[in-house]
């Protein structure tokens, strides 16, 4: 007799978790046993057969327990997930910034060594100078370099990439200048266009993105695409340095005159580097 109860018992309740509603429907099951009668036969005989109040409640306690215990490792694991998220975030934001400053700096190695090399092959009294943070405040079209004076570098001289020419020394100190910009409207240099026929001397000017010749006689030849050079008229800037080229040929306000666009071969504002050309 036993050995039958136990195995009955054994079928009803197990160490396996149950399901809330199962619990629940223990619960109230063991709530009407101990509140019908306690002498009626029928039901002593069934509590006796089943034994199922004290396994039942035992059942739900151990059960319950079982519960608050997951639900805790739940969230504590959840919390140190978490932690270990952000924890990855911040090295992975760390990783993406060392990525960033390592490309930079082999981006500035590249650019450098090929002004080195411009600077050996063709303009052998050229000075490489760095690019320094400026406050643009009343200076558009202004940059400044980490060259000066002390490195012979004066007012009156040109600065170039491997486009081109980038702009003009303006002002001169100790061991910086600062330079004006092709784009500036203030920015004038003398130069000639180099077509088949022949090759001839304007005055040329810096206007926001490009540059013009505001005044160009029509009887002259000229063409989309003609090439404008430096024509050298003073000591201080060298003759053949390329200036831009012919993009646009417009009408002008006065009669038999055409107005010409030039669009730069240089960057001034795409560099960390600048060639000063020393005379």
């Amino acid at each position: 007799m036993f050995s039958s109860t136990h195995k009955k018992r054994t079928k009803l309740f197990t160490n396996k978790k149950l399901s809330p509603i199962a619990l629940i429907l223990i619960f109230i099951v063991n709530l009407v046993i101990y509140n019908i009668n306690q002498e009626n036969e029928a039901i002593k005989k069934i509590r006796s057969f089943t034994d199922l109040t004290p396994y039942s409640i035992n059942y739900i306690i151990i059960n319950t327990s079982s519960a608050i215990s997951s639900f805790t490792d739940y969230f504590i694991n959840i919390d140190k997930l978490n932690k270990k998220i952000t924890q990855l975030e911040t090295e992975l934001l760390l990783l993406r910034k060392d990525l960033s400053s390592n490309n930079y700096i082999q981006h500035e190695n590249k650019e450098l060594l090929t002004h080195l090399s411009i600077k050996k092959n063709y303009f052998k009294n050229a000075i490489v100078a760095r690019l320094l943070p400026i406050n643009y405040a009343g200076k558009a079209h202004h940059l400044e370099i980490d060259k000066g004076l002390t490195q012979g570098v004066k007012p009156g001289l040109i600065t170039i990439d491997q486009g081109g020419i980038t702009g003009q020394i303006i002002n001169s100190y100790d061991n910086s200048s600062e330079i004006q910009t092709i784009f500036s409207k203030k920015f004038y240099i003398t130069g000639y266009i180099q077509n088949d026929e022949k090759s001839q001397q304007v005055l040329i000017q810096g206007n926001q993105n490009h540059l013009e010749i505001k005044h160009f006689n029509t009887k002259e030849s000229i063409a989309i695409g003609d090439i404008v050079y430096t024509s050298g008229d003073n000591n201080l800037i060298p003759k053949g340095i390329k200036i831009g080229f012919v993009s646009d040929i417009l009408s002008s306000e006065i009669e038999n005159f055409s107005k010409i666009i030039i669009q730069p071969l240089s960057k001034p504002y795409s560099h960390n580097f600048l060639m000063v050309l020393l005379p």
